[in-house]
């Protein structure tokens, strides 16, 4: 499991910012997913980049969805969680000059490119 290589304090670990994300729906036509986030039940935004860039935000809600707002700052890890609460995937975010805050190298399928089991 991801969390026995770290050992987590007050949504810290030695390396930064931890936070569980468990993926909520998908943003049609704009390429994002929509996650929550498990320790403060705030909503946050997965955006598709490149095939192996994306960005992580926070979100305001809007009639029509979610929209994307600040990324996050560099160096939070985020752990995906399915519905049962095991932890599935990571990513850590990182900045550029050139891309901004909140990149982080595509590590977990989004909401379209999921295989479902039959």
């Amino acid at each position: 499991m991801l969390s026995d290589k770290m050992v987590i304090t007050n949504g810290r670990d030695r390396f930064g910012y931890v936070r569980h994300v468990r993926l909520i729906g998908e943003q049609t036509g704009v390429s994002e997913d929509v996650y929550r986030i498990q320790e403060t039940g705030r909503v946050c935004v997965r955006q598709w980049l490149c095939d192996d860039l994306v960005r992580w935000c926070t979100a305001t809600k809007w009639s029509g969805g979610y929209e994307a707002d600040t990324p996050f700052k560099d160096g939070l890890m985020l752990i995906a969680v399915d519905d049962t609460g095991a932890e599935i995937g990571m990513e850590v975010t990182y900045q550029t000059q050139w891309n901004g805050e909140g990149l982080a190298e595509k590590e977990l399928p989004f909401s379209w490119e999921a295989v479902t089991e039959y």
